[in-house]
């Protein structure tokens, strides 16, 4: 990845090939504290989903449980961008919307974690290998200049739902010392 510019399609590939996809999981609150030593960054996943390691990933993805082939899930990327975090986000977006088809932008907000760590958090909705999808994408500043999405996915239907499990968790997302 360069560290000026837009995401590279390496990551936005990732977007497309990470939605290990379910029915929607309705967890109620948090699991224990999940760290990841080598992006310098803990969360506590939702409560009753599995963290496992995925091939080609560099940190594991927090996975709900399964049901008609499908889970819905939480991963993780870094990447250098040397810009201001509203750059890096204004680029993923533009990234997204020529990558996905029929994207749609559900929303954009500031977001802030118990921590007081600042963010941004942004909702979107798209067709990916035939499946009608929602994300809710977290972008934090991480160290070293490095940029940190969390992706959150399940199917758009019924979707929704799962917004507060989401921002239960990542409200717990901390850069760890």
């Amino acid at each position: 990845m360069t560290t000026q510019g837009s995401p590279d399609m390496k990551t936005i590939s990732f977007f497309a090939a990470v939605f290990i996809l379910s029915v929607p999981v309705f967890a109620a609150g948090t699991g224990e504290r999940h760290v990841e030593s080598a992006g310098g960054f803990s969360y506590c996943p939702p409560k009753d989903w599995a963290v496992k390691e995925v091939p080609g990933m560099k940190f594991k993805a927090a996975l709900g449980p399964a049901a008609d082939g499908f889970a819905s899930n939480i991963v993780i990327v870094d990447e250098s961008f040397s810009g201001p975090l509203s750059d890096y986000v204004k680029a993923t977006v533009q990234a997204l919307t020529k990558t996905f088809k029929g994207l749609k932008n559900l929303g954009q907000t500031d977001f802030k974690t118990d921590s007081g760590l600042k963010g941004v958090r942004l909702i979107i909705q798209s067709e990916q290998q035939a499946h009608l999808l929602r994300q809710t994408f977290f972008f934090f500043d991480g160290k070293d200049g490095r940029k940190l999405v969390v992706t959150c996915s399940t199917l758009a239907e019924g979707g929704a739902r799962l917004d507060d499990t989401f921002t239960a968790s990542m409200k717990t997302f901390a850069l760890e010392k």
